[in-house]
């Protein structure tokens, strides 16, 4: 992993208030879309180095990803398994920069180095291993 040098300071008086996710959404939506928004909170209370947008969504969308994804492991059986594998791919196949793009990147990276190594690189360089 190479670590690129920068001198920007993060700010250590980060603060979160509320993680607002729409009520009524189905259970396997609605915890997947609270992972990816804990993510961004996550990010911001632990002082990540500033990240690109396609970044961060990027590394948010995984979360959900792999929630829905051991979300499997635990209990999903007929309809709700349907569900879980359509959010899955939908989110595998989200054809925007940002959102699609930027979990596919981080979807790579985590193949490759591990959710440990790519969080901890993004903390520290605001950008994901290549």
């Amino acid at each position: 992993l190479g670590f690129g040098g920068s001198t920007e300071v993060v700010s250590k008086t980060s603060d979160v208030t509320a993680v607002l996710v729409l009520r009524g959404l189905p259970r396997l939506l609605f915890c997947s879309v609270l992972a990816h928004e804990c993510g961004h909170a996550h990010f911001k209370l632990q002082g990540f180095h500033k990240m690109a947008l396609k970044t961060e969504e990027g590394l948010c969308q995984l979360l959900a990803y792999l929630w829905l994804r051991q979300e499997g492991h635990c209990r999903a059986e007929g309809e709700r398994e349907r569900e879980r594998l359509y959010h899955m791919n939908k989110i595998f196949e989200d054809s925007s920069e940002v959102y699609g793009a930027g979990f596919r990147a981080a979807f790579e990276a985590h193949e490759r180095y591990g959710i440990s190594r790519v969080l901890g690189h993004a903390s520290l360089c605001g950008e994901l291993p290549e």
